[in-house]
Parts: C-alpha cells; structure tokens; sequence
C-alpha cells in the first residue's frame, strides 16, 4: 500500500501536480507573464482639462499612439502630399516617449522638447516625467512617490483656478490659506508673518507667482484663462523648483551645523576635529555639488527651450496646431512662465553660495 501510494505520488508529479507546499509551473508561468506585463508597461497619472484624473497602465506604444491622435491636428490629419509628411515630422516620436520612460529618463539630462501639439518634460534624475497636450497631461508615475501625484493635480488646479480669480462668470476662485492654526501672527493683509532670518540663512524661496503663466501673454487682467497646455507645463516645473529648493534647505542646515561644530574645533593654528568630523563634512561639500550640478542643469534646459526660436514658435502656435481650437490672431510667446521658473532655479543656486560665504564668514 505504501509502494502504491509513492507511484501515485511519482506519477502525479509526471503529469504535472506539484508537491504540497511548492508553487505549480503555471503559478509560477503566470507569475512571470504578471511581472513582465508590468516591466512592459508604465504608470501613467492622467489629468484632462476637465479635471479629471485617472491612473493607467500604459505601454510604450499605447501611450505614443494616444499622444498622437489626440495632439495631431485635423488640418495635418486631412492634408495630403508634402502637408502630411510635414506633419508626420511634427508629432511625436517614439524617441520622445524614451525621453519620459523611467528605464531611460534616469540616466538622462533635463530636457524640454516642444512639438506640435505636445511638450514632453524630462527633468532627469528628479524623476519629473510627463507628456503635455493641449486637452490632458500625462504624468509617469515615479516609484514609490504616489504623493507626488497630488502636489501635481493640486498645483494644476491652483494655476487654473488662480488665473480665473478675478473672473466674474461663476469661475473658482482660490482662497488665501487659512492662518487659524499658523503658528505665526496674521498680517494685515489675512496671511502670516514670516518669522525673522537667522544671520547666514539664505532667503526662503518665492515661487513665480500663480499668473506667471497666465500672465505670460495672456491677458490675466481680463481674466482669460491660460491654455491647459501652459498651466500644466507651470505646475511640473512649480513642483521641481519647490524640490530643489527643500533640499537646498536641508543642505544649508546640516553645512551650517557642521561648519559650528568645526570652528569649535580649531584651536589656535591647529584643527583637532577628528576624522568621522571631517569626513561628514567632505560629503556635506560633495553633496552640494551635486545639488547645484541640479540646479543648473534645469536652468540649462528651460534655458535652451527659450533660445531656440523653432521651439518658442511652436509655443505660441500651440493652440492653433490643436485639432479644436482657434486661437486669436498674434497670440504673444509664454515665456513669462519659463522665464521666470529658470530664473527662481539660478536663485536657488545664488543663495546657496551667498549662505555658504555668510556661514564660512
């Protein structure tokens, strides 16, 4: 009885029964099919220009035959002859979609390409990935940064509704925070006190005002409202200055720290810090460099977005390349708002050294 019992065991394991307690080829099969699907696709948070939002699992070419169908124009759609190929050199490539997929955007530059139709963003290892059209925004999903996705649709929605703060046709309006529980005293405009600087900090960071974008040529004291397209453009690179500039904070905290309990160690001529000390110290001064190689490189892409005249055409042609709107006739180039971000990225990068001199002094 024994015997048999081993046979049939034996035998069950030749016809494909995994022993108890050990997972079954096709568990294991589906699992692998799980993980690859997954490898195969990328997280993509979606906001349209009607606010609504949705998270997707998109691959590479789901996600480049959307961008294009939904950001080619009807008239370059329709055309035929030297009109369609010059469309087709205008949308899209597959080679931008690469520019925002988390395999490669890590080990590349900060970038800002402009198409007909679209903005693609690749701010590099600050993992700021995102598609822009002229009716949605697709953002890639970093890993483990979940939070992130709110930062994006709220700084979205405080562009647009900021914009139509003076608009009287029944539009959001955006109240001013609540100074209730703040812990310092209310001006007498409604907002809070900033609390005196420290000797050798550098000033907070000021973000570019909400209407640098609507401001940017599109008549904010009418209280038209931006494009979507800029307004979703303004709130990627709010949340990436804002980044950089916490760490920049958090840098010039432990630098200033560091270099206290440094000078305490200087007697006369001599310096007896010890080796752990002046260890943390030299990695404090690596990381700062990194920090403002960063800074720079951001300030270069905005940079190069501004300076190229192709791009800043396409910019202020945006609208009208859109398969649904007509903009008015000489409709001023938004480089308000991307001037003005570059600007606050060389700001973040100045005030680091004058606190490095002041806390050095």
């Amino acid at each position: 009885m024994r015997d048999g019992q081993e046979t049939g065991m034996y035998t069950g394991a030749l016809v494909g029964r995994a022993p108890i307690g050990e997972p079954s080829a096709a568990a294991d099969s589906a699992r692998r099919v799980n993980i690859k699907d997954r490898e195969r696709t990328i997280l993509v948070f979606e906001v349209g220009a009607n606010k609504q939002s949705a998270i997707r699992h998109m691959s590479r070419r789901e996600l480049l035959e959307e961008a294009r169908r939904a950001s080619t124009p009807l008239r370059l759609q329709r055309a035929d002859g030297p009109a369609a190929r010059l469309g087709a050199d205008a949308v899209l490539k597959a080679r931008d979609v690469r520019k925002v997929d988390p395999l490669f955007a890590g080990r590349l530059e900060p970038v800002i390409l402009v198409r007909c139709g679209s903005i693609t963003v690749s701010l590099g290892r600050t993992e700021l990935r995102a598609i822009i059209l002229h009716d949605r925004l697709y953002f890639i999903v970093p890993d483990g940064a979940d939070s992130m996705l709110q930062e994006v649709h709220r700084n979205l929605l405080l562009v647009l509704h900021g914009s139509l703060a003076g608009d009287s046709g029944g539009a959001a309006r955006s109240e001013p925070p609540s100074t209730e529980h703040s812990p310092h005293p209310a001006r007498h405009d409604g907002g809070p006190i900033a609390p005196a600087r420290a000797a050798g900090t550098p000033p907070p960071y000021t973000p570019p005002p909400l209407s640098s974008v609507a401001t940017g040529g599109f008549g904010a004291d009418s209280g038209a409202p931006p494009p979507f397209e800029f307004a979703a453009l303004e709130a990627v690179l709010m949340i990436a200055c804002s980044d950089l500039h916490k760490r920049q904070e958090e840098l010039g905290s432990l630098v200033r720290c560091a270099l206290l309990e440094l000078r305490r160690t200087v007697v006369g001529s001599r310096v007896v810090a010890g080796s752990k000390q002046l260890e943390a110290v030299r990695e404090l001064a690596q990381e700062g460099a990194a920090h403002s190689i960063r800074i720079t490189a951001l300030d270069r892409a905005i940079d190069a977005c501004l300076d190229d005249d192709e791009d800043m055409e396409t910019l202020a042609k945006f609208s009208s390349a859109t398969p649904m709107q007509t903009p008015p006739p000489h409709t001023p180039l938004p480089a308000g708002s991307l001037r003005q971000v570059g600007r606050s990225a060389s700001l973040l990068s100045d005030g680091g050294a004058e606190g490095d001199e002041e806390a050095r002094g």
